[in-house]
């Protein structure tokens, strides 16, 4: 039964990854040039299903994880969310990077963002980042913000604590 339930979450996984590496995949095949938001998010997304897959392996199929089916319920549960989360966070993300909350030489310089804000749109239309390089640390740190779960509310919590 153990084994059922274990192949049951990992299968699940499975199915997460490919929803999301196939909805990329058609977002490039209709819309060619999907915007930036999208693509940052399902990156984030791929991050967050690396991270659950990373777990899942070292669980061991007799677990006492998968003992329980309301837990094996909760865990598939949990499959499915996390890269709806990891899209969030390395969004998030990208708005620290915007916003000069956080720089540094390994951070990406966003330009289009000094402007007049007129609406939410028009904001998200205008910030893009500086060059290729730094589309690439975008893309970099978008999957690390969504395989790693605690980079982002480690940063949210640093920023709530220190003086103002």
């Amino acid at each position: 039964m153990e084994d059922k339930l274990c192949t049951s979450i990992r299968f699940h996984a499975s199915l997460a990854l490919i929803f999301i590496v196939a909805t990329f995949v058609v977002l490039l095949m209709v819309i060619k040039t999907p915007n930036l938001l999208t693509t940052l998010f399902l990156i984030g997304s791929c991050g967050g299903i690396v991270a659950t897959f990373q777990r899942l392996k070292n669980v061991p199929a007799d677990s006492h994880h998968f003992k329980n089916p309301v837990s094996n319920n909760l865990a598939i549960i949990q499959v499915y969310t996390s890269p709806l989360v990891a899209g969030i966070f390395s969004l998030v993300l990208m708005l620290f990077f915007v916003s000069g909350a956080l720089e540094g030489f390994m951070t990406p310089n966003f330009i289009g963002g000094n402007g007049n804000f007129t609406s939410v749109r028009e904001f998200l239309i205008s910030i893009k980042p500086s060059g290729n390089v730094d589309v690439a640390k975008c893309y970099t740190w978008c999957f690390i913000a969504g395989y790693s779960e605690k980079i982002i509310p480690t940063i949210l919590d640093k920023m709530a604590l220190e003086p103002k």
